[in-house]
């Protein structure tokens, strides 16, 4: 199945390319830590319009903080991916968030389930 991938910079221009949008992503992956507006902020945005809400947002960060993984979860994200060393390993725990979203599985997880690190072989 063939994927289209659009990057921005930063959160600004992900709410501005949203908003401009004929036929929205099937799936936003969100850096924690982007300049402008981090990735909380923007899943609180997406969350709060009924265009985007639907959405699956998936957090991608280095950190394993409790209280922002909780808050996260609380806020909608479907997953948070703890970013791997090695690459190989993100494109391991990409792959398989892009194949649950792509089975139909559009519902938040439990908490014990949300995050994904590379030591996850399968949910």
């Amino acid at each position: 199945m063939p994927y289209k991938l659009k990057t921005v910079f930063d959160g600004e221009q992900l709410m501005n390319f949203l908003e401009y949008l004929e036929n929205l992503p099937d799936i936003i992956f969100l850096d924690m830590n982007r300049p402008c507006k981090n990735g909380f902020e923007c899943l609180v945005e997406i969350r709060q319009s009924e265009r985007f809400k639907m959405i699956p947002v998936i957090i991608i960060s280095t950190s394993l903080d409790e209280n922002i993984i909780k808050s996260l979860h609380e806020n909608g994200a479907f997953f948070y991916i703890k970013k791997p060393s090695l690459f190989a390993h993100l494109k391991m725990l990409l792959s398989l968030v892009i194949n649950l979203i792509a089975a139909g599985n559009y519902q938040q997880l439990s908490i014990e389930k949300f995050v994904l690190t590379a030591e996850i072989n399968a949910l």
